[in-house]
């Protein structure tokens, strides 16, 4: 029986153990009986585990041959050449693994249950050059959410635990998830989700440059600024650009429109992004840091034409205000940092009568053209769902 301490291994064995995931779910699907879209893809999945050799790692359980073993944080376990470390996880009883391995396969990371992983084991992971990692897509309490993963992800590259080229894969899926749409955020965070019986880690498939220009685009309530914090939540460090007006105390006592939406894109936001409410855009693009999320573009020309008294229609604004567009436009063209920037579609409609809003119209419509024209990535966000644009 497991004490705690570490079984004496044979030293004579040298062909590392084969390692496989076995499923990703958190529980198999198609539910009889549900009509759901994961239910219906013709893709069923199976209950996750990760076969090591002879043992199977579980949620916090090593399974034996001789029988099942439960780790507790600080416990080791060896059988062959395989080494478990067990470190403090999302709960006592949800202890994450290290796998340490000869040959290829160093070290893997599987991180089953659902919740946040303590400061101790990202530090206690500072460095270690994992090979592969699995991380649950269950936040507290049970919830299916993809971001836990991105933001857990983007923790462990703060804390340099990951090799390059590491292997990233998504368990403790639910029905819950629409597959199609599951699979595109994960493509965003260099994350995958594992057939039952692939060999962990895999080799990774030929993937196309990161895009260092993204446009999102999209009507009103459609989505497009989750999509954008969706594409940079898996990065060690974000730089938010908001561009729109700081709600003041009267608004947000009053339970004012902008300012809810103001607190619920905060509350979106992991604590470790900083932000910019300077809206000089160009400044911004001009200087090298980590990646950078414009929002939005529109609250941006609208202070623009603030500035230049266009609402009033004081003489010369126009150019005033077309002086800072192509500002924004060459230091966008020029830009050396990852940005994404989301930008309102207000023209699917008819022509405004005030002069001004036509005007506004007219100049985000423009100000779109250009940018897209100088951008790797384009994408039309509607009702949630991301249409690349060629």
């Amino acid at each position: 029986m497991h004490t705690g301490g570490e079984r004496d291994v044979p030293a004579e064995r040298a062909t590392p153990s084969p390692v496989m995931v076995l499923g990703s779910a958190a529980e198999p699907w198609p539910v009889p009986g549900c009509a759901c879209v994961a239910c219906r893809s013709g893709t069923p999945a199976s209950a996750t585990s990760l076969r090591v050799g002879e043992v199977d790692l579980l949620e916090g359980r090593v399974t034996t041959p001789d029988g099942p073993v439960a780790l507790r944080a600080g416990e080791r376990y060896a059988s062959g050449d395989v080494r478990i470390a067990a470190l403090p996880g999302p709960s006592p009883d949800h202890p994450v693994l290290v796998v340490g391995l000869p040959g290829p396969s160093r070290a893997l990371l599987w991180s089953a249950g659902s919740g946040d992983l303590p400061d101790g084991t990202l530090a206690a992971l500072a460095g270690a050059g994992l090979d592969g990692v699995a991380i649950d897509v269950r936040a507290a309490g049970g919830r299916p959410e993809p971001r836990h993963l991105a933001h857990t992800l983007a923790r462990l590259r703060t804390a340099g635990a990951l090799a390059p080229g590491c292997d990233v894969i998504a368990i403790g899926l639910t029905h819950e998830l629409a597959p199609e749409v599951l699979t595109r955020r994960l493509g965003w965070w260099g994350a995958r989700i594992a057939v039952d019986g692939e060999p962990f880690p895999a080799a990774p498939p030929g993937r196309s440059p990161e895009p260092l220009r993204t446009l999102v685009l999209g009507p009103a309530s459609s989505g497009k600024s989750a999509v954008a914090e969706d594409m940079l939540a898996a990065q060690p460090q974000v730089l938010y650009a908001a561009t729109g007006p700081r709600p003041d105390a009267e608004q947000q006592a009053a339970g004012d429109g902008w300012a809810d939406r103001v607190a619920a894109h905060r509350a979106r936001r992991p604590a470790w992004w900083a932000t910019d409410e300077t809206g000089d855009l160009a400044r911004l693009l001009e200087q090298t840091g980590p990646p950078l999320l414009v929002d939005a573009l529109g609250t941006w020309l609208a202070a623009a034409m603030d500035r230049a008294g266009a609402w009033d229609d004081a003489p010369g604004w126009r150019s005033r205000v077309g002086g800072e567009v192509d500002a924004l436009v060459a230091a966008w063209r020029q830009t050396r940092r990852r940005v994404v920037a989301v930008g309102e579609e207000v023209g699917w409609g008819v022509l405004p009568a005030d002069g001004g809003i036509a005007a506004f119209r007219e100049l985000l419509g423009g100000l779109a053209r250009r940018l897209a024209g100088e951008s790797e990535q384009v994408v039309l966000v509607v009702a949630g769902r991301v249409q690349e644009l060629t």
